[in-house]
């Protein structure tokens, strides 16, 4: 499997994740030259010819980064009242994907591949 195709896997999946635990509002996640950006309802909207590193200095154009305000930020900075369950999920989820993340501010983080490690 190529390299974009691993990160399109993984944002599909941390995506459905973000819906269905409602953490969804004010994400960017950045991959393959592309953007998923999420409104409060849910509802995404999706950008090329944009990378993640035109935005933060942490970002790891090669796979994938998020920026978040709201519950995620919250969740991943253990404000949240299930940071604990949540945090463990989302380290969980990305490992299943075969990669690991790094926060780089408090309102953002990148995947890394774990072959790499």
């Amino acid at each position: 499997m190529t390299q974009k195709m691993r990160n399109l896997r993984v944002t599909q999946a941390i995506s459905k994740w973000l819906v269905a635990n409602d953490l969804h509002g004010d994400v960017h996640i950045y991959f393959n030259d592309r953007a998923y950006s999420f409104k409060d309802d849910g509802e995404i909207t999706r950008r090329s010819d944009v990378k993640g590193s035109d935005y933060f200095l942490y970002a790891n154009d090669d796979t994938v980064s998020v920026s978040f305000e709201g519950p995620l930020c919250e969740v991943l900075n253990f404000y949240h009242p299930r940071s604990a369950e949540l945090h463990e999920q989302f380290m969980n989820l990305v490992d299943e994907h075969g990669f690991w993340f790094e926060m780089g501010n408090h309102w953002n983080l990148s995947l890394y591949n774990t072959e790499d490690l």
